[in-house]
């Protein structure tokens, strides 16, 4: 009886270890291209902000602008995340310069490359509100998340 216990214990922190493992070593670019973005959160804290990309194989990793209203917004941290059974998330800090922050950088500017127009981007960033209004929501996030990685310090 304890020997099955022990091999059952055993099985289950091996899956569960595979599981943080796998998540952690996702990456954007190992998302099976098209990429799309299927969700886009706003956190009550004033100043977080997460989008959700998918990869065509249905695998999804979000990217977070995280601070809050005290934080100026070229201060606040970006950290990708991985998602657990898609549930529990898992952050990591993508630091300003590194490789994690270009693999972000460029999915992104995949996703707004495929969303918007370089004439709708332009009336984006200008907060022009007819351009607001009528464009896709994700993709205005997109761009302003894309906008933001090269403001921040």
């Amino acid at each position: 009886m304890k020997r099955t216990f022990a091999v059952v214990i055993l099985i289950v922190a091996s899956g569960l270890a595979w599981l943080f493992a796998s998540a952690l070593m996702l990456t954007p670019k190992g998302l099976e291209r098209p990429l799309k973005v299927i969700d886009v959160r706003a956190f009550s804290d004033g100043g977080s902000m997460e989008i959700v990309i998918a990869g065509n194989d249905g695998r999804t990793l979000g990217v977070a602008r995280v601070g809050d209203m005290n934080i100026d917004r070229a201060h606040q941290k970006l950290v990708l995340v991985n998602y657990v059974g898609d549930i529990l998330p898992l952050s990591r800090n993508a630091d300003r310069g590194s490789s994690r922050e270009a693999e972000i950088k460029e999915a992104l500017q995949v996703l707004v490359d495929k969303s918007l127009s370089p004439n709708e981007q332009s009336l984006i960033r200008k907060l022009d509100p007819i351009a607001l209004r009528d464009m896709d929501p994700s993709a205005i996030a997109a761009l302003d998340m894309l906008t933001w990685i090269g403001d921040r310090r």
